[in-house]
C-alpha cells in the first residue's frame, strides 16, 4: 500500500474517531449544561468555589498525572505487549499511593492559605484524592483503544461515566449534601469509568516490574512527564490567587465562567485525542503532516470563533437566563476567556503536532514561558483588578504560547496559518457587534426577558457569522464545506420527488 494510500486510510479512521468523540461531547455537553444549570441553582458561588479549591489542591499533589505514560504509548512506532501495561499500571498505582498519603497528611496546613473555607474541607480533598487510584486504572485501559483508534467503546463509557457524574451531584445536592455532592459524584464517576474500559479492552490486571524497569520506562516518558505539569500551573495559581485575595465566591464565579467560556474546549478535546495518534503515522510526510495541522487550525479555530461571537453578542443573557442574576458578576471573564478560545486552539493543535513528530520539547519551552507569564501576571494583576485580572493574564499568556507554537514549527508555517484563519476576524467582530446591537435595540423596546434578547441576538450574530465567513473564507475550506455538504443536500432532494435535480 503506498504512502497516499496509507495517509487516506489514516484520515477515514481519525475521521472516524472525531465523529464518535464529537457525538459523545455533544451528550456529554447536554448533560453538564442541565447538571451545571440545576447545580448552580441549587448551590452557592461559594460552594462552587469550594471544589474548585479543592480540585486545585488534589491536582498540585498529582501533578504528574499519568507519568507521561499514555502519550508514550502512544505516539511510540512499535507496539505495546501485556507486559508493558502492567509495568505501567504498577509506576502509576504507585505514584498514586504517594500523592494520596501526601494529601492526607498536608491537607490541613495547604487548605489553610485559603480565606473563609471551612474545617471539613479537610475531608473533602482527602475523599477526593482516592478517585486517582481508578483514574491510573482507566488510563492504562483505555490507552489499548486510543492507540488503534478505537473509541466507540470510549465514547459509550464517557458518556455512562458523565451521566452518573450529574445524576449523583444533582440528587445529592437536592438532599443537602452541599459540597459533598461533589466530591462523591466524582468518585461515582471515577468508578463507572473504570468499569466500562476494562469491559471494552480487559487485560491481565497485576502489578509487574522491578525497580531498573520501571526506571526504564519512566526515563523512556519523561519528555511527555513535564508537558503536563508546566500546562497545570496557571491552572492551580490563578484560582490559589483569586481564592486568597477575593475567596471562594470569587473562585465559583470564575469556575462557572470559564466552565461556560470554554465548552468549544470540549469538541476540541475530542478531536485533539484523535489528532495525536493521527499526527504520529504521518511522521514520514511533512507535507501531508503539515496540511492536517492547517486543517485542524482552521476548522477548530472557526468553531471556537462561533462561541466567541455568541458570548459576546448574548453572554448577560445567557448567564441570567441559566444561572439566575446572582451569577451575572461573573459575565466580564466569560468574554475574556471566550475571546481567548482560538489561541487556546493554536496552542493546543500545535503542542500535539511537536509531539507528534517527535518535538516534544518544543511545547514544554513555550508551556513553561506561558505558565510562568500567566503566574506572574496573574500574582500582578489579581490584587490591582480583582476578578478580573486573573482572565485577563490567562489571555495575554495565551497569545504569546500561540505566537511561539506558529513560529517554531517549520520555516513558512506562520504565514501559512495566518492565510488560513485570519479570515475570520472580521467575521467574528461583525457578527458579535451586530448581535450585540439587536439585544441592544430589544432591550430599548422594553423589559423583555432574558429568553427573548438571547434568541434575537444570537440569531443575528449567527447568521451574520456564517454569511460572511461563506463569503471571506478560502475557496479551498469552502470547497471542502460544500464537499461534506454535499450527501446532505442530496439526500434532502432524494426525499423531495417534485425538486429537480442540481444542474
Amino acid at each position: 500500500m503506498g504512502q497516499e494510500s496509507d495517509t487516506e486510510h489514516l484520515d477515514r479512521r481519525a475521521g472516524r474517531g472525531m465523529r464518535l468523540l464529537l457525538s459523545r461531547q455533544v451528550l456529554t455537553q447536554l448533560l453538564g449544561l442541565v447538571g451545571g444549570v440545576v447545580m448552580a441553582r441549587l448551590l452557592s458561588p461559594a460552594e462552587f468555589g469550594l471544589y474548585a479549591i479543592i480540585t486545585v489542591v488534589v491536582s498540585v499533589f498529582s501533578v504528574f498525572g499519568d507519568l507521561g505514560l499514555t502519550a508514550l504509548f502512544i505516539q511510540r512506532k512499535e507496539t505495546f505487549t501485556e507486559e508493558d501495561l502492567q509495568r505501567s499500571f504498577t509506576a502509576q498505582v504507585g505514584f498514586a499511593t504517594l500523592v494520596v498519603a501526601v494529601v492526607w497528611v498536608a491537607a490541613p496546613w495547604v487548605l489553610a492559605f485559603y480565606a473563609e473555607v471551612p474545617a471539613q474541607a479537610v475531608w473533602w480533598v482527602r475523599v477526593f484524592a482516592l478517585s486517582l487510584y481508578l483514574n491510573a486504572f482507566r488510563a492504562v485501559t483505555s490507552v489499548q483503544l486510543e492507540r488503534r483508534l478505537e473509541y466507540g467503546p470510549v465514547v459509550r463509557t464517557e458518556v455512562a461515566e458523565n451521566g452518573v457524574y450529574h445524576l449523583t451531584t444533582v440528587l445529592l445536592a437536592w438532599s443537602g449534601a452541599g459540597v459533598w455532592s461533589f466530591v462523591l459524584g466524582s468518585l461515582a464517576r471515577a468508578v463507572v469509568g473504570a468499569i466500562g474500559m476494562y469491559r471494552a479492552a480487559p487485560w491481565p490486571v497485576r502489578l509487574r516490574g522491578r525497580v531498573a524497569e520501571l526506571k526504564a520506562l519512566l526515563r523512556s516518558s519523561f519528555r511527555f512527564q513535564v508537558y503536563g505539569p508546566l500546562n497545570a500551573i496557571a491552572n492551580w495559581v490563578i484560582p490559589t490567587a483569586v481564592g486568597v485575595l477575593v475567596g471562594p465566591a470569587g473562585v465559583g464565579y470564575l469556575g462557572l465562567a470559564t466552565a461556560n467560556a470554554k465548552r468549544p474546549l470540549l469538541v476540541v478535546e475530542a478531536v485533539m485525542r484523535v489528532t495525536l495518534p493521527h499526527f504520529a503515522r504521518l511522521q514520514a510526510s511533512p507535507e501531508a503532516l503539515r496540511e492536517r495541522i492547517l486543517a485542524y487550525l482552521c476548522g477548530l479555530g472557526w468553531l471556537c470563533a462561533l462561541w466567541t461571537v455568541m458570548m459576546g453578542a448574548v453572554g448577560p443573557d445567557f448567564i441570567e437566563l441559566l444561572y439566575s442574576a446572582r451569577w451575572l458578576p461573573a459575565v466580564p471573564v466569560l468574554l475574556l476567556v471566550a475571546a481567548a478560545l482560538p489561541l487556546d486552539v493554536v496552542s493546543w493543535t500545535m503542542g500535539q503536532a511537536f509531539t507528534a513528530a517527535g518535538r516534544p520539547w518544543v511545547p514544554v519551552r513555550v508551556v513553561t514561558v506561558r505558565s510562568l507569564l500567566t503566574v506572574g501576571l496573574a500574582v500582578a494583576l489579581v490584587p490591582w483588578l480583582g476578578l478580573l485580572g486573573a482572565p485577563l493574564a490567562y489571555v495575554l499568556a495565551d497569545l504569546v504560547a500561540a505566537l511561539q507554537q506558529l513560529t517554531s514549527f517549520q520555516r513558512g508555517f506562520f504565514r501559512a496559518s495566518l492565510r488560513a484563519t485570519l479570515w475570520m476576524v472580521p467575521c467574528a467582530v461583525l457578527a458579535a457587534a451586530a448581535g450585540r446591537g439587536m439585544v441592544v435595540l430589544v432591550q430599548s423596546v422594553g423589559p423583555l426577558p432574558a429568553v427573548v434578547r438571547l434568541v434575537a441576538g444570537g440569531l443575528v450574530a449567527g447568521v451574520l457569522y456564517l454569511a460572511t465567513s461563506a463569503l471571506l473564507a478560502p475557496s479551498g475550506y469552502r470547497a471542502w464545506a460544500l464537499a461534506r455538504l454535499r450527501p446532505f443536500l442530496h439526500a434532502t432532494l432524494r426525499r423531495t420527488p417534485a425538486a429537480s435535480p442540481p444542474p
